[in-house]
């Protein structure tokens, strides 16, 4: 069938091939297809993936029923969950420098092992959320831009053969860097360590300059724990000297996937590049305690269960918010999902026999700073910014165009999330 894959797809090329060497995953595959054409992918990961492959993932919930050893790729293009059901680790230790992790939620492994490799920004690990993992071994690998969080042991970095790096992650889980030969604090910097981080710290870098990051947790160095920065301070006058325990003004609840900050943060723009400390979104966030998405809200067969979205009844349903001001013109903003979508109860993940892969989506209204809506309601991706076709489709809509991206201009939006039991439908 025709395909809807963006990730792994050759843009520039006429006809839009898939790029050389990769291999396709959805949810309306066959085991028993050729996964080199993105129109005829594989259903399954467990069972399929084995050594030196890169694999581009569709939305969807995978569970993984074995330990998965192998020196592999994955890209998730969506909204992608692979889950370790407690019993199964995956990854394993490579320097091999062809193979990333990128866009994928990994969630209940017992050991997780990413790929990388040590001087390239390119592979590695990015824009991934390891999740109520057992223990993470980040052997060699690059990590940026991650979410690190539940994990049961601790974050492993005592590598003595190569140095490797977390930049622009968030965490709030035990982590090691008190190996006095992992290269340094540029290999490290650019983090947020939230309040119930407790984070090591090798002695030979207590005083050194470099880390650039937000420490909110507890800090270990030669063997002393301290409550938090101000108390390794007082002991150390001159420990970590680019290091804040600023409040960051994290909006809503990381428990609840929400790593949105203020705009008014003093994290924004401060990570090298002019980039977010940890790796977190500025923006506006739409929950259970703000008045557009609830009380101001049209609420159609939906409800809030502890701070999560809910279908109440029916087989597809929405929440249409109220008016939400940016504040500001923004051109193609960027709506993200925060949240693990529960594809087993509340949003089944059936085969989707329609589209390959089936995108979760909402739908938008806007208008620039004039007020005037554009008048119908328009289809997008969530996590990808907002373009248009030339010949007005977008992003949410089948057979868009990822070469051909127009921007729109944003100051005021209406939005439609959807969530459905009939995820077999387009």
């Amino acid at each position: 069938m025709p395909h809807n894959f963006k990730v792994g797809i050759d843009w520039n090329t006429v006809g839009f091939p898939a790029l050389p060497g990769k291999k396709f995953v959805s949810k309306s595959g066959d085991n028993a297809n050729d996964w080199s054409d993105p129109e005829t992918p594989k259903i399954g990961v467990y069972g399929q993936v084995t050594d030196n492959v890169s694999v581009v993932v569709g939305t969807g919930l995978y569970l993984i029923g074995g330990n998965m050893a192998f020196d592999c790729g994955f890209e998730g293009d969506g909204h992608v969950i692979l889950d370790g059901q407690n019993l199964y680790s995956i990854g394993t230790v490579t320097v091999l420098p062809d193979k990333k992790w990128d866009s994928v939620i990994f969630r209940k492994f017992t050991t997780v092992t990413p790929p990388g490799y040590y001087d390239t920004e390119y592979y590695g690990v990015s824009n991934c959320i390891f999740d109520s993992c057992n223990k993470l071994d980040f052997n060699h690998a690059v990590i940026r831009d991650c979410i690190i969080k539940d994990i049961a042991t601790y974050v492993d970095a005592q590598d003595t053969i190569q140095s490797k790096n977390y930049r622009n992650s968030y965490f709030n889980t035990e982590v090691y860097l008190n190996n006095a030969t992992f290269g340094g604090p540029s290999n490290w910097n650019n983090n947020y360590f939230h309040n119930d981080t407790i984070l090591h710290i090798h002695v030979n870098f207590r005083d050194s300059a470099g880390f650039n990051s937000i420490i909110r947790g507890q800090i270990e160095v030669g063997g002393t724990t301290y409550a938090n920065l101000a108390a390794l301070r007082a002991a150390f006058p001159s420990a970590l000297p680019d290091c804040s325990a600023d409040d960051v003004l994290l909006l809503g609840d990381p428990a609840q996937y929400e790593f949105t900050v203020d705009q008014a943060s003093p994290i924004i723009g401060q990570a090298t590049g002019g980039l977010n400390i940890g790796g977190l979104k500025n923006g506006i966030i739409q929950n259970d305690s703000t008045t557009e998405f609830t009380t101001g809200a049209t609420a159609n067969n939906t409800a809030f269960n502890s701070g999560s979205l809910e279908l109440s009844s029916g087989t597809q349903s929405y929440r249409e918010t109220a008016e939400i001001n940016m504040g500001r013109l923004i051109k193609s903003p960027t709506i993200r999902l925060n949240g693990i979508v529960d594809f087993v109860n509340h949003m089944p993940d059936a085969l989707n026999l329609l589209v390959n892969p089936n995108h979760l989506d909402y739908q938008a209204q806007w208008a620039g700073k004039d007020g005037v809506y554009n008048g119908t309601w328009k289809t997008f991706r969530y996590n990808q910014p907002m373009y248009l076709n030339a010949d007005g489709k977008t992003t949410g809509e089948l057979d868009f165009d990822w070469s051909d991206l127009g921007e729109i201009d944003v100051r005021y939006i209406k939005i439609r999330v959807y969530i459905r039991d009939d995820y077999n439908e387009a």
